[in-house]
């Protein structure tokens, strides 16, 4: 008996230890991941990167998660921190953990399963693992519906442009996952992460697509500029102006719409 008082005593302490009541969110995917577990009302505020879904456009931002302060976080008074591992710098984590404030850094693989494991460990930590797990099954799902291009494509998922280099997303990455569920070809899966590449790489490849995150069109930067750039402009996408422009979020966060993303490259790759 004493045994048993003791084990629910325990359980009893684990979970105060975890009803976390005020959560400040570092990392785009992550708010969408609470968002999609009924945990928004604890959100008290995000960083920029957290414009999905809609609603998160209206909480307080802290900036950008890789370049926090303190302070900016501290004002909420938060009992927890939750972002990606790259969330920092590090020195203002510590003074965040100093004040008392639990801090959890999530570091999934850019994949499917990475996705899936970041939807267990945030059920985890807020005590909803039944709702997690029906979300999974939900994106299992989802995925499950998207069959691979029976045509060839070679795509190239463009970051930004110079007169004598392009910056583009590599292997190990969302984007990479994204190409793979739809059986599309990463013209520069061999370069790890994202990284410039000279022009005359990009001529010897020949992309037939370019796909590019929203965020990098500007009053300087359109679809036409970027068909023009030298080294595109000597490519069959570059020649047809086949480019795709993406949501960010969707495309180099991993959440809860990556079906969606794969499903609206799919559909530009066998449509145009």
């Amino acid at each position: 008996m004493k045994n048993l008082i003791l084990t629910i005593l325990l359980c009893a302490v684990s979970q105060a230890a975890t009803a976390y009541d005020r959560v400040v969110v570092a990392g785009g995917s992550v708010t969408d991941i609470l968002y999609a577990l009924g945990l928004q009302d604890k959100i008290v505020a995000v960083d920029v990167t957290s414009y999905y879904p809609k609603a998160a456009n209206n909480l307080p931002k802290i900036g950008y998660f890789r370049q926090l302060n303190a302070e900016g976080i501290l004002k909420f008074r938060p009992d927890l921190l939750i972002g990606f591992r790259a969330m920092g710098p590090d020195n203002v984590l510590a003074q965040v953990k100093a004040a008392g404030i639990s801090v959890k850094r999530l570091a999934p693989d850019h994949t499917a399963e990475g996705l899936f494991q970041m939807i267990r460990e945030v059920g985890e930590i807020f005590q909803k693992q039944d709702q997690a797990k029906a979300l999974i099954q939900t994106l299992q799902q989802q995925l499950a519906q998207i069959k691979p291009s029976k045509q060839k494509h070679k795509a190239m998922f463009l970051m930004g442009t110079t007169d004598r280099s392009l910056t583009v997303t590599g292997g190990n990455t969302v984007p990479q996952t994204l190409f793979d569920l739809v059986g599309i070809e990463n013209i520069f899966q061999d370069i790890q992460g994202t990284k410039p590449v000279p022009n005359e790489l990009v001529v010897k490849r020949q992309p037939d697509m370019i796909i590019v995150p929203d965020h990098s069109i500007n009053k300087n930067t359109d679809i036409r500029t970027i068909c023009q750039a030298p080294a595109l402009a000597a490519t069959p996408a570059g020649k047809n102006c086949k480019v795709l422009v993406i949501d960010s979020l969707m495309t180099l966060g991993l959440g809860t719409r990556l079906s969606e993303a794969a499903m609206q490259i799919h559909s530009f790759a066998t449509t145009q």
